[in-house]
């Protein structure tokens, strides 16, 4: 290859890497656009608390909302990548997203917990609330009657948490933004329904499960007539009394 055409390769590059660095944003949001996220995501009453540095790449700018529940606005860069592979020449982007409903569970934890024991569901709870962006209930299969129930309490114990919750979030934001937002976990809450298998390699199989996720609007909070429509939706191996 001839010197010349290498030296155009390497200005070609060089040119190609500016051009891309010029649409890239390789530096963390501020607090003062952390702030404005924060704002737009629950239609204000946001109170800033504080700033943490996870890392160099990671920072979570930390905020209060209008019932106490803390939150992050997190902002984190990171090497693009190509059909899976990371293209180490290319400039850092910046990502942002928040972990507001995962926060509200966990802020809430306990006295979700109190709904649940009411409703004598406690038990059938896996895993921890604080630790996932949704929680699940796991039973087995029994006759009509106590599936039944075991769904009627279900949906009066969510009912009263996604009340309790009266999450205030708009779902749209990341179509209004500027900033690659990652938006898409929400809190949510799941009924599944298992059957003990006899003479088998697994002892036990689920046979139905029910998710929906926690309303983020006054005007779509659950009721017991709309989330019960929802639930059974999903549970049509299960046999319910009614």
């Amino acid at each position: 290859m001839k010197k010349g055409r290498i030296i155009w390769i390497i200005v070609i590059c060089f040119l190609l890497i500016t051009i891309l660095r010029s649409c890239s944003d390789d530096r963390h949001i501020t607090q003062k656009q952390a702030e404005k996220i924060a704002n737009d995501l629950m239609g204000g009453g946001v109170t800033f608390v504080e700033t943490k540095k996870i890392s160099a790449t990671n920072i979570h700018y930390v905020f209060t909302d209008s019932k106490g529940n803390t939150f992050s606005i997190i902002s984190t860069l990171t090497k693009p990548n190509i059909d899976g592979a990371t293209v180490e020449i290319l400039p850092l982007e910046n990502n942002v997203t928040d972990d507001y409903s995962h926060a509200v569970l966990a802020c809430n934890e306990d006295a979700i917990m109190e709904i649940l024991e009411k409703y004598e569901l406690d038990d059938y709870l896996k895993g921890k609330i604080s630790t996932s962006y949704s929680f699940s209930l796991e039973t087995y299969i029994g006759t009509p009657e106590e599936n039944q129930k075991i769904v009627n309490n279900f949906v009066a114990a969510a009912v009263e948490i996604d009340t309790l919750l009266s999450m205030t979030y708009d779902r749209d934001y990341r179509k209004k933004t500027k900033y690659p937002y990652d938006s898409y976990k929400f809190a949510g809450m799941s009924l599944g329904f298992n059957k003990i298998l006899e003479k088998k390699d697994i002892p036990e199989i689920c046979v139905d499960i029910a998710h929906f996720e926690f309303s983020t609007t006054a005007d779509t909070r659950w009721t017991v007539d709309s989330l019960y429509e929802e639930i059974k939706k999903d549970l049509d191996k299960v046999e319910l009394a009614e």
